[in-house]
């Protein structure tokens, strides 16, 4: 009687285990399917828009610019604040809309980075006390 009922919960344990390894064997399989559709969708569309990396040269050239437009607009903001408002108070809806949908996407980057970080998807996880 005692080891019968230990050897039913083991019988349950096992078929537990069992069916979370197929489980999670399944998703694997899904999941690296999907990554490889992914990335022959990928291939595709990089091949046939004529896709190229920048060279370092482009690269070097684009960098700068940014950093110089940056300073410069900082200076330019430093040295005559009435020039900020003044550029502030010209701006058109769609130059608003176009900040909007920039600030969305930081947002969405730097979310999709906290959840890598964490580890977790929402919430940070729940550690055991020493």
């Amino acid at each position: 009687m005692f080891m019968r009922n230990y050897s039913s919960q083991a019988t349950k344990l096992v078929n537990a285990g069992n069916s979370l390894t197929k489980g999670i064997s399944s998703l694997t399989k899904t999941t690296i399917f999907y990554s490889k559709v992914a990335g022959e969708i990928g291939k595709y569309v990089w091949q046939k828009e004529g896709m190229a990396l920048p060279s370092l040269a482009e690269f070097q050239q684009s960098f700068t610019n940014a950093y110089k437009s940056t300073v410069d607009l900082g200076l330019a903001f430093s040295q005559k604040p009435a020039a900020g408002l003044h550029y502030a108070r010209n701006l058109k809806k769609d130059d608003y809309i176009k900040g909007g949908a920039v600030l969305i996407q930081l947002a969405g980057i730097f979310s999709i980075g906290e959840m890598i970080g964490r580890g977790h998807i929402y919430g940070y996880k729940k550690h055991i006390a020493h």
